[in-house]
């Protein structure tokens, strides 16, 4: 990607995400250039198409990733597409899809409710609108182990959030995990103090 490319794609990556904008409007004038000679030298790796694609990606799934981690991800995503491997058709039988692994489908991410909302729900019973709802993770499947900048999905620590599902259909899902998951610590407590 040359200089010209690389200015379109950060015009079409900042409609996509005006916080970027934002960002660089944040950072003093001394070190703006410097930073954004660092972002087209990353993502100059990287032919036009890949990088406006991995964009499109990233805002598809509404990716809340902090702007100074946008340049990696662009660069992961662009890599998973082009990746022979990651796209492997699915089975259908008796007309039905068909998945090896059932909790991520076979795509290797889950998106799992954020540690921060979950955190702000449990001490205060409601979610914050200044807080993202959700992050990726990767599953803990074969799938995810292609997924090397995503942190690893743990079912003790993590729910995942179903997206075609309405929010309060997740709100009440996350209720119920902390009501449980703070009966399960409460348990272990109580036998330790037991002993």
């Amino acid at each position: 990607m040359d200089s010209q490319e690389f200015d379109k794609w950060i015009t079409h990556h900042q409609e996509a995400f005006p916080s970027v904008a934002m960002f660089f409007k944040r950072i003093p004038k001394e070190t703006r250039s410097g930073t954004l000679e660092l972002w087209e030298r990353t993502i100059g790796r990287l032919d036009l198409e890949s990088a406006i694609k991995a964009t499109d990606s990233m805002f598809a799934e509404s990716d809340r990733t902090f702007c100074e981690n946008h340049p990696a991800q662009i660069l992961l995503r662009a890599k998973r597409d082009k990746s022979p491997n990651t796209f492997q058709p699915r089975k259908i039988i008796d007309g039905q899809e068909s998945f090896r692994c059932l909790l991520c489908e076979d795509d290797g991410r889950l998106t799992c409710w954020h540690p921060e909302q979950i955190k702000h729900y449990r001490s205060t019973g409601k979610l914050s609108e200044r807080l993202p709802n959700t992050c990726s993770m990767a599953c803990t499947c074969a799938a995810g182990e292609q997924h090397h900048g995503y942190g690893k999905y743990n079912p003790r620590q993590w729910l995942p959030y179903l997206m075609p599902e309405p929010l309060s259909e997740n709100v009440y899902r996350l209720a119920d995990f902390l009501k449980n998951s703070h009966d399960k610590r409460r348990e272990r407590a109580f036998d330790a103090f037991a002993k």
